[in-house]
This record gives C-alpha cells, sequence and structure tokens, in this order.
C-alpha cells in the first residue's frame, strides 16, 4: 500500500463511520429493497437510458402505470442497443444487468439492483467523507456523519437510486469528489494516489452522467492540476497531469454534445427569453427572428404549436438564425430581465420533493402518490430556506468570504488547496444557477435545477460544520 501513499485511513473503520453506513444502509435498504419498494416513476427519459441495457416496459404496462404515475420496479430483458445519448449512468445500468442476470434471471430485470448498487456507491461515497473529516477532528466527523445521513436518507434525494435518471450518479460522483478532496488535503508525508485516482474516475463519471454537468468539469480539472503543488516528486506530477487530462478529455467530449439541442434552443427563446415579455416581438426583432414567431412565445417543444416547428421552412427561418451567443447578448442588454429570470430560478431551487409518483400500481397506493416519510431534509430546503435571490446572493457571498479567509490564514498548501476545492463547488453552483436558463428557459426548471440543490446542499452542510468548527475551536 505504500506506492499509494499514507494507508492508515485503510486501517480500520472508526465508530463514527461504522454507525454511519450501518445507519446508511438499513434505512436505505428498508426505502428501496423491501417491500412496499419506492422509486420514482418513469417521466419519459428512462427510454434513452433503458435502450443502452436492452430493457423494455412489460407488456400491458401502459398509461399511467407507464408513465408519470406508478414506479416500475420489473422490467423485461431484451437485445441491446446502441442509444443517441450518452451517460456515465448506463455503466451503472449495465453492471446491475449484469449482476442481476448472475444472480436473478436473464429475462426479468429488478430495478432494485440498480438501487442495490447504488447503496453500495453511497456507502463508499460516506466513508470517504466521514474519514476524511475524522482525519481532521473526531467531533467534527460525528457532525458530518449526522448530516450526511439526514441529507442522503431523505427521499428527495434517495428515490433516485431507484430509477434511471442520471441525478443518482450525479448525486454519488458528487459526494466521492467531496471525500476525495477531504483526503488529498490531509496531512500526510506521501502523496495520496489512490485519492487522486478516484478523484478522477469520480470527475469522469460525474461529467458525463448529464450534458449540464459537462461545462463544471474544467473547473475540476484546473483544481486538480492545483494539486501539483500538494508534493515535488515528479511521479506524483505526472499522477496529476494524468488525471486531469483524463477528466479534460471527457468535459471537452460532452462540452460539444447534446442530442437535445434542437429542444434547447426552442425553448430557451419560447419558454424563456419571451415567457412573460413585455414585448415579444420586439425582442424576435431584436433576436433576428421573424416577427410571426410570436405565437409561439410563452410555448415549450412539446405542446401543440400554431406553426409547425418541424419543417424545413422553420429550420431556415429558426434555427439557422439563432444561438447561444446572441441570447446571451439579448440578455446582456437588458439585465432587468436576466435578473428577473433569475428570481423565477430562486423560486424553483431547493425543490428535491419531483412530482412523479414514488409506489408501485399494486392496487393499494394510488397514481402519483408520494412517500412522505423521510422528507425532513426535503422540507426544511423547499419550506424554512427562504426563495429569494437576495438570500441566495448574501449566502454566497458569506460562504466565498468564509472560504477566502481560510485560504488566507493557512500555513500550508493543503489548506490553501482545501478551500480552494470549495469555492469551485461554489462556482459550479453559480453556473448551475444560470445554465438552466440559458440552457433550456424555464422550462421544467426544478428538475433543472437539481444539480444546483446539491451543490447548495454541500455548501449548507459545510458552512454549518465550519461555524461548529469555528465556534468551539475544534479540527484543523
Amino acid at each position: 500500500m505504500k506506492v499509494l501513499g499514507d494507508d492508515a485511513v485503510f486501517k480500520k473503520l472508526t465508530f463514527p463511520e461504522w454507525a454511519a453506513l450501518l445507519f446508511l444502509a438499513a434505512v436505505l435498504i428498508g426505502q428501496l429493497l423491501i417491500a412496499p419498494v419506492a422509486g420514482l416513476a418513469n417521466n419519459g427519459d428512462f427510454e434513452r437510458i433503458m435502450v443502452w441495457g436492452g430493457l423494455k416496459v412489460p407488456n400491458g404496462v401502459t398509461g399511467d402505470a407507464q408513465y408519470f404515475g406508478f414506479f416500475n420496479r420489473v422490467y423485461e430483458i431484451g437485445a441491446t442497443h446502441l442509444g443517441g445519448y450518452v451517460s456515465s449512468t448506463i455503466l451503472f445500468l449495465k453492471v446491475a444487468v449484469w449482476i442481476n442476470k448472475a444472480f436473478h434471471s436473464y429475462t426479468q430485470f429488478d430495478i432494485r439492483f440498480l438501487g442495490a448498487l447504488h447503496i453500495l456507491t453511497l456507502l463508499a461515497g460516506a466513508w470517504l467523507v466521514i474519514s476524511g473529516v475524522r482525519r481532521r477532528n473526531t467531533g467534527l466527523a460525528w457532525l458530518t456523519a449526522v448530516l450526511l445521513v439526514w441529507v442522503s436518507t431523505d427521499k428527495g434525494i434517495s428515490l433516485y437510486f431507484n430509477s434511471m435518471f442520471s441525478e443518482a450518479t450525479t448525486f454519488l460522483m458528487l459526494l466521492a469528489l467531496v471525500g476525495c478532496a477531504l483526503h488529498l488535503t490531509a496531512e500526510s508525508e506521501q502523496p495520496q494516489k489512490w485519492a487522486l485516482i478516484t478523484a478522477a474516475v469520480a470527475g469522469v463519471l460525474f461529467v458525463t452522467a448529464k450534458v449540464q454537468n459537462a461545462l463544471l468539469g474544467f473547473l475540476i480539472v484546473l483544481w486538480m492540476l492545483r494539486l501539483l503543488r500538494l508534493h515535488g516528486e515528479r511521479a506524483w506530477k505526472k499522477a496529476v497531469l494524468i488525471a486531469a487530462a483524463c477528466v479534460f478529455v471527457f468535459t471537452a467530449g460532452l462540452s460539444f454534445y447534446n442530442s437535445f439541442e434542437k429542444i434547447n434552443i426552442y425553448q430557451t427563446v419560447f419558454y424563456g427569453v419571451l415567457k412573460d415579455s413585455p414585448d415579444p416581438v420586439a425582442d424576435l426583432r431584436e433576436l433576428g427572428l421573424p416577427e410571426e414567431y410570436v405565437v409561439l412565445a410563452n410555448t415549450d417543444y412539446f405542446v401543440p404549436h400554431q406553426i409547425d416547428i418541424t419543417t424545413p421552412e422553420f429550420k431556415a427561418g429558426y434555427y439557422d438564425h439563432i444561438s447561444r451567443g446572441k441570447v446571451l447578448l439579448f440578455y446582456a442588454k437588458h439585465l432587468d430581465r436576466f435578473f428577473d429570470k433569475l428570481k423565477v430560478c430562486a423560486a424553483s431551487s431547493f425543490n428535491l420533493h419531483y412530482y412523479l409518483g414514488n409506489y408501485e400500481n399494486d392496487g393499494v397506493h394510488t397514481k402519483l402518490q408520494q412517500s412522505t416519510n423521510w422528507t425532513s431534509y426535503t422540507y426544511f430546503a423547499y419550506n424554512i430556506l427562504p426563495k429569494s435571490i437576495w438570500f441566495l446572493l448574501l449566502f454566497s457571498v458569506a460562504f466565498a468570504a468564509g472560504a477566502m479567509w481560510e485560504w488566507r490564514r493557512a500555513v500550508h498548501v493543503r489548506g490553501k488547496l482545501l478551500a480552494e476545492f470549495f469555492l469551485a463547488l461554489e462556482l459550479m453552483a453559480t453556473a448551475q444557477f444560470v445554465l438552466p436558463i440559458l440552457g433550456d428557459g424555464e422550462a421544467d426548471l426544478a428538475k433543472h435545477l437539481y444539480l444546483f440543490d446539491l451543490l447548495g446542499s454541500v455548501m449548507l452542510v459545510t458552512a454549518g460544520i465550519w461555524i461548529v468548527r469555528r465556534i468551539f475551536r475544534v479540527g484543523k
């Protein structure tokens, strides 16, 4: 193990880790694997993942039982196909299907195998975070464990584990990145190469989970390059450069790939710029678009339209003339309008309780019925946190100030690198707060703000731990 750096962290699990992991496992097994099994219904997004695993809905499952109303636990297994959508969630599904075939059935897939795989990945990430904090202070490790359990067992997060949404992969890899950062910046005489390798893998899986994650990879790469300062030995620097290069390649590749670009760019204008516009005709004129498109204002891509948006004429009149640059320029000239859009984002933020049904169509539960237990963090985030752009701005400024204060007072480069990591997370959160409006208008904002909600939750937990640390002067 010496080739991987300081292995003291591997020698044993301390009580905070054991307690948290056992509690997490017990609660999540009860939620996701034992009847009545809970999960999330399909809103139409599952198919782009299912095709890679050769899955399809059983015959006879239609209507509310297939979409929105009920959670489907069992799928038929057929031939796999290459889909047009690329996501690291596909890897989780393929592993789950392989385990399902090995231990359960070649013809039927039980989504609980995917849920169990997600649970195991969560336990690994939770261990990374808690043990990383424990290397600084045991008391803070206990506080971290409590807060982590509180958030992770909330069904606003855990129900994604029993689904084919990529939000589960996003959350799990974000947790792993936080844990790796804590270990990489902990006191050690030798390079933590195992943590670096894990961070690279988590980074690649994170940026490839969803298209909207991709741009954040550039911030991960920049922070990883800062790890060159940790150790002077040549082998370490080479390892850092290789790790950063791996994340960069996938980040750059996914940044230029979007299978939903046509849908997104439609909604960016007609359900974004023109939505609730005081003068949509003037807006179209400023964007260089035909004024007759005003009848499409306030519509998303999927509703009936007064103009056929699938024709070559519409492509020539709209898609060939609009661009993200034009939208950015429009908002730059109308900052008041952009600020109003950010207010809408703030009102939709921290809404973790998705509208889809949570239960199977078993004759006991009704369509769209949602589980209300283990949702205290969801309640806190949605009902207690202020839904104000001013609150978010104030919190962001305070968080940045605290991180900068830690950076200035850090004696060792490790302390500075940890502060920089959390500043990078804040920049990611800021980007994820703005990108939904620029990338898809106001369409399905609560879902598109999910990553912002996750990053904001990490910031809230970190701020709480930091306050306790400063008040009681504990930890490093």
